[in-house]
Formats: C-alpha cells, sequence, structure tokens
C-alpha cells in the first residue's frame, strides 16, 4: 500500500456560507432602508419641476397674449397671434397636457386661492385628496410674482 499525503480540504465549511450570507442579508436590509425614502422625495422634486416648466409656459403665454390662460388647455392651443407657431411644426407652450408622478392631472387656480398670485398650480399629492402628510402632501408652486 502506499501512503498518500493527505491534503488539505478544497472549499468552505457550510459555517462560513452561512456567515457570509447573512452579511450579505444584513448589508442588502441597510441598502434597501436607506433607498426607501428616496422616492417619495424623487416624486416630489419630479412635481416640483413639472410646476416650474408649467409656470414658465404660462408666462410666456401672458408675455404672448398680454394675459393669463383661463385653464391649463390654453397652453395648447394657438392663442391667435401674429407669427406663433412659425418656429416649429405644432409649436405649443406645453406639447402634452402634464401628469403629475402619481398620473394625475395637475391643478391650475387661474386665482390663487392662497391671494398671493395671478394663479397657482398643485399637485395633490400621493392621495389625490386637498391637504395630507408626507407623501400624501400637495405640492404647491410657491414663488414671488411679478
Amino acid at each position: 500500500m502506499t501512503n498518500r499525503p493527505v491534503s488539505p480540504r478544497r472549499g468552505f465549511s457550510l459555517v462560513e456560507l452561512m456567515v457570509v450570507v447573512a452579511i450579505i442579508g444584513m448589508l442588502a436590509s441597510i441598502v434597501a432602508y436607506s433607498v426607501s425614502g428616496a422616492r417619495p422625495q424623487a416624486e416630489r422634486s419630479k412635481a416640483m419641476a413639472d410646476l416650474k416648466s408649467m409656470r414658465n409656459a404660462i408666462l410666456f403665454y401672458k408675455s404672448d397674449t398680454g394675459e393669463y390662460p383661463e385653464e391649463l388647455e390654453d397652453l395648447h392651443r394657438d392663442p391667435g397671434v401674429d407669427g406663433w407657431g412659425q418656429s416649429a411644426e405644432g409649436a405649443a407652450y406645453l406639447l402634452d397636457p402634464p401628469r403629475d408622478p402619481w398620473n394625475r392631472m395637475y391643478v391650475f387656480y387661474p386665482n390663487d386661492p392662497r391671494g398671493s398670485a395671478p394663479f397657482n398650480l398643485a399637485t395633490l399629492g400621493r392621495d389625490g385628496q386637498e391637504g395630507g402628510e408626507g407623501s400624501d402632501e400637495d405640492v404647491w408652486l410657491h414663488e414671488p410674482w411679478e
């Protein structure tokens, strides 16, 4: 009989693998917890960017026509101003009616209910109801005007 030298074992033991899986699980839960708050903030940021874009379209409309639109749909129609729409085929102040991050139409107030501006824009948050807290909180365009 020949005596072969015993080679060291190759691979990992079950305990070592379990420790690695536990560590990966803990890291994944930490990442998931830290990312969970990012979505509501991103939704609110997108809503605010949309509101500012619509505000600019409304101000361009007023610059061209001398008056504010009565409704957001006015921003999709020819306002009847000479030279309007000649720079781009089918030009409009807004190409599509924008929808908030929760897939609802933005709310346009021709007369600002807060009394601080000639108009205001808002989205009613995740729940679609006025008021609310957290991700259900309304997002208003609050900026000084003229």
